[in-house]
């Protein structure tokens, strides 16, 4: 067996080489680590941002349970179902490798949808366009829209992942003789469930 000498002031210590090695080798080994955000109500469809928190890594390998991998130090990913999802962080280095994993809960999205109508709420009204905003100020100065699209064939629109709250909202479809238009508010939505509102558009003349 061979052996190796460490002085210390005027004094040595003869240790077995294997031990040595151990010695050096001891805290080299990876130590991962991570957090992500947001932690509180994930959604699927939400982006998701791993921070990597890892000691003494060379290469990171990521899995995030729903088949998808990354060898990015600080990733982002979107699960698209619900679930609970396994996220397992490997990391390696000349030493060895090591690992870390955490659960990570997506719930359903919180959706806010509308169907445009007219007065009657009989016949929906297509590419009729829809301003959200946060509060009634932001609404009478049409000013910092929280969300805008068109409705589809169907008179319908839906917003993914927000939320929920009271919003307040703005309707128009423009034709040629005139408008139809809709100045209202929702109630408060429910979390992770889809809210869906008819907004009833009022017919203005010559606008």
């Amino acid at each position: 067996m061979s052996w190796i000498r460490l002085f210390k002031s005027t004094h040595y210590i003869l240790l077995p080489t294997l031990a040595m090695s151990l010695i050096l080798a001891c805290g080299r080994l990876p130590n991962p680590k991570f957090s992500y955000l947001p932690r509180e109500n994930t959604e699927a469809g939400d982006s998701i941002w791993f921070t990597n928190q890892s000691r003494a890594g060379d290469h990171f390998a990521w899995d995030f349970g729903d088949g998808n991998t990354s060898v990015e130090d600080d990733p982002k990913h979107v699960y698209f179902t619900p679930g609970v999802y396994e996220v397992i962080l490997t990391a390696t280095n000349d030493v060895g490798e090591g690992s870390f994993s955490e659960l990570i809960p997506v719930n359903d999205p919180t959706v806010l949808g509308f169907v445009a109508s007219d007065s009657s709420g009989i016949i929906q009204l297509k590419d009729a366009e829809i301003w959200v905003y946060a509060d009634l100020e932001d609404l009478d100065n049409q000013y910092n829209s929280h969300f805008h699209g068109i409705t589809d064939s169907l008179g319908i629109l839906f917003f993914h992942n927000v939320e929920p709250r009271v919003y307040y909202v703005q309707v128009i479809r423009q034709e040629e003789k005139g408008r139809w238009v809709y100045r209202g508010f929702t109630s408060a939505l429910n979390q992770n469930k889809v809210n869906r509102f008819t907004v009833p558009c009022i017919w203005i003349e010559g606008e």
